[in-house]
């Protein structure tokens, strides 16, 4: 008989008896489900023991294989010169595109030590933005030692002695012009109440208010013309920053001028009823400059439609808007507190104001991009004061209609897109976080704000790409970072990522302007904007870390950088700019270059500065090799092609100097760094004989040589040999107007300047003027070179002479104290 095996059941009595399933815890679940106060046990719980975990072993050996490897790849990383650290072999210009190499990952960039607080003397200093020009001649020794050369040639000179300190003397002595205000230095006058000076008065607001609207009435043109030039600016300005309703501001300005038909005559009355109509008079007034400056650059496109008397360029032309404009609006903008009292005509009369600064030709913002951080400041913070980076409302009442939301909603997203451009220039923080808006982008169904429906669903639909990328801002983030410096492992690795991801698109695109392959022109001169501005970045970032790694003795990275710079000078931008200027009127059509040039101007100069830098250090290997005949010849031969690049650049500067500021001045100073260069003087000077220049093994100096020759053949197209035996571009020929006009009863606004001589002579009277001084005399240069009797006199008492009248305008080389 078989017997039943008896086992002992570790369950609770309870859960015997209730026939449950025990899970054997001290109290069962069973027990407190049922509030059973006793959980006892016949037999006594054994401990429970698990089954070991069971691993994939190949797992497991995979693991420890990364582990190896990576304790490998830290190892060699440690070491002054690693394979990894290597650049990979390049086979095509596209290959160094996203590629930037590094020596070590504790590799850390002191950018702030470049872009320190420039200090002139008491109670006058600017601030240098990371990646202004200055900040790139102080991190290249050799661009300074050409700079202090240069200054000790000048004070050495008794010739110019007399010329500087009758100068010092006559602006220390002098009241200060309103235009010191900008500059620091009326803060620290004395006011003369009682002496001889304005006596304060209660009706002095009201005094000005008077003379303002004097002032406008002497600037506007006839009717006709005012609402010509209000059409030209909503069809060819008013795309890149769309920050006015159309409709509603020109209501706005049949109140103030009166509703009559557009003829002939000349506004006798300005309509003043409440004080935001000084606003709308401001605005009105820039909108006019500006139309007129984006006219006469389309006037180098005319092909003779200038001379035909009925067409519409031919008849604004004949109504030039005087420069007082400008200090009307700004007067205008006086009249309404920086603390108080804002509104949206108050923060768009600003937007324009800043927006003037930035392309007209007299300004010149590609050299005074200190003050871009100022300006850009004032308006983030009044829109975000009136609450436009925020998209939800909270009413009393009635709300805001669809027109005003559309209007506020573009508003923001232009602040966004001059933050981003100037930014991206001059190397700032991103002022406005990504997480303190949600304003949306305008409803491509509202376009009542704009007569022309069309234009208006282009603008809307680019507006709408308007945003804040998360790898642009950690550029920034870094590029500002003055206290812990710049970690090279993490700058070179999101610059690949930039260049990859828009420069290489923007690159491309770049070839694709002239075939038109764009959806519309508004896409492409923004994204030609925004392509200048990215390729600013990138060339000032590789820049520093060109100078960076040439500190060092790794050879293989150096070389790398000055063919990466080449490419990206040579072959990336410049045959872009000569594109641009050859064919702007196909490009662009109806739409000008205004809004192009100053960034191209800023970024021509920069390469200038690589392309100096490249052949002083040739210069000075030349003397390094001088025993390898070889070598001397390929450096021989780098060096020449480096001097027509950078003749190149000069001419173009010269082309654009009748009209630009900017062009003009920095075409001055590269005549002078070009005859520097070409002299024998400079490399005795103390500092570049201490200098030290590249070397490199016989193998990488002639890889530059061919990389340099391929780059420069599509920028060298442009040129051609002239009659008298001279190269010279072959640009269109374009009619360059006087942009300098003081009043249509002083100068014709027909005026052509045919000799540089002229041009040089102008530019002296308009800064002089601005200080209330005769123009500077016309001494001849004592300079010597082949470019004296081509170009113009290169007088440096006269480039330094203006420095210090304008200060606005000056350069490293006129910022020395």
């Amino acid at each position: 008989m078989a017997h039943k095996r008896h086992r002992n059941t570790i369950v609770c009595t309870f859960c015997k008896r209730r026939k449950r399933k025990c899970d054997r815890c001290q109290p069962c679940s069973s027990c407190v489900k049922f509030g059973n106060p006793e959980c006892t046990y016949d037999v006594k719980l054994l401990p429970l023991v698990s089954k070991p975990p069971v691993f994939d072993t190949s797992l497991r050996n995979e693991l420890c294989s990364l582990s190896r490897k990576l304790a490998e790849l830290e190892k060699k990383l440690d070491g002054p010169e690693s394979e990894s650290a290597l650049p990979p072999p390049t086979h095509s210009f596209g290959d160094y595109l996203g590629c930037n190499p590094i020596n070590s990952h504790k590799d850390i960039l002191q950018l702030s030590q470049y872009s320190t607080t420039l200090f002139v003397k008491t109670g006058f200093q600017r601030s240098t933005p990371p990646l202004a020009t200055l900040s790139m001649l102080r991190a290249d020794p050799m661009v300074s030692a050409l700079l202090e050369y240069a200054n000790s040639v000048l004070v050495e000179d008794k010739t110019y002695q007399p010329v500087l300190n009758s100068k010092y003397a006559a602006i220390e002595k002098k009241f200060f012009t309103q235009d010191d205000v900008l500059n620091g230095m009326t803060a620290s006058e004395p006011y003369k109440i009682g002496d001889k000076g304005p006596t304060v008065s209660v009706e002095s607001e009201k005094t000005d208010e008077v003379s303002l609207t004097h002032l406008a009435l002497e600037v506007l043109p006839v009717r006709k013309a005012i609402w010509r030039y209000i059409n030209v600016f909503f069809s060819k300005i008013y795309p890149y920053y769309p920050i006015l309703d159309q409709r509603e501001f020109m209501d706005s300005i049949n109140e103030i001028l009166g509703n009559s038909e557009p003829n002939e005559t000349r506004i006798k009355e300005i309509h003043i009823t409440k004080k935001i109509d000084f606003a709308h008079l401001g605005i009105l007034l820039l909108i006019l400059r500006l139309s007129y400056l984006a006219i006469t650059s389309l006037a180098y496109r005319a092909n003779g439609d200038l001379e035909q008397p009925g067409s519409e360029l031919a008849y604004l032309m004949d109504h030039p808007i005087d420069v007082k404009a400008v200090s009307g609006s700004k007067r205008c903008m006086d009249l309404f507190p920086l603390y108080s009292a804002w509104s949206i005509a108050v923060l768009q009369m600003a937007f324009l104001q800043r927006l003037y600064i930035i392309v007209a030709p007299e300004e010149g913002d590609a050299i005074r991009d200190y003050e871009a951080f100022v300006y850009d400041g004032v308006i983030n913070n009044m829109a975000q004061s009136l609450g436009l980076n925020r998209d939800m409302v909270f009413t009393f009442g009635q709300g805001p209609d669809s027109r005003h939301r559309n209007l506020c909603q573009k508003i923001w997203l232009s602040v966004i897109r001059l933050n981003s451009d100037q930014c991206l220039r001059n190397g700032y923080r991103f002022p406005i976080d990504r997480v303190s808006y949600d304003t949306l982008p305008p409803s491509e169904s509202e376009v009542t704000s704009s007569y022309d429906t069309d234009l208006e669903r282009a603008v809307l639909n680019n507006l709408s790409k308007t945003t804040i990328e998360p790898e642009i801002t950690r550029i920034l983030d870094l590029v500002s970072n003055v206290r812990d410096g710049i970690p090279l492992v993490e700058l070179c690795s999101l610059l690949e990522y930039f260049e990859k991801t828009y420069v290489k698109t923007y690159g491309g695109k770049r070839r694709d302007l002239i075939q038109e392959n764009f959806p519309n022109a508004v896409d492409k001169m923004n994204s030609t904007v925004s392509y200048i501005s990215m390729m600013v970045l990138d060339l000032t970032m590789l820049f520093f870390i060109y100078n960076y790694y040439l500190q060092g003795d790794n050879t293989e990275i150096q070389s790398f950088y000055v063919n990466k710079l080449i490419v990206t000078v040579c072959y990336e931008f410049l045959p872009f700019c000569c594109e641009i200027f050859q064919n702007s009127g196909k490009i662009f059509k109806e739409f000008g270059d205004i809004m192009i040039l100053p960034g191209m101007f800023n970024l021509l100069y920069k390469a200038a500065i690589v392309l100096c830098s490249i052949h002083f250090r040739n210069k000075k290997a030349l003397s390094t090799f001088r025993d390898d005949e070889e070598v001397c010849d390929i450096l021989t031969q780098t060096n020449t092609i480096l001097l027509k690049n950078l003749r190149n650049i000069t001419d173009i500067f010269l082309y654009f100097s009748p009209w630009y500021f900017s062009a003009w001045r920095s075409s001055r100073n590269m005549v002078i760094v070009y005859d520097l260069m070409t002299g024998e003087g400079l490399y005795e000077f103390h500092s570049m004989r201490n200098a030290h220049g590249f070397s490199f093994p016989k193998s990488h100096f002639k890889k530059t040589l061919d990389v340099l020759r391929t780059s420069s053949e599509e920028w060298n197209q442009y040129r051609t040999t002239n009659e008298q035996g001279k190269e010279v571009f072959t640009f269109q020929t374009r009619a360059l107007v006087n942009p300098t006009v003081e009043g249509p009863s002083e100068v014709s606004p027909a005026t052509f300047l045919d000799t540089r001589k002229e041009v040089d002579s102008r530019w002296h009277e308009t800064l002089a003027s601005r200080s209330g001084m005769q123009p500077p005399s016309e001494d001849r240069s004592k300079w010597s070179g082949e470019l004296q009797d081509e170009l113009f006199a290169n007088d440096l008492s006269r480039l330094f002479d203006s420095a210090l009248v304008d200060d606005f305008f000056a350069t490293y080389l006129n910022d020395q104290p």
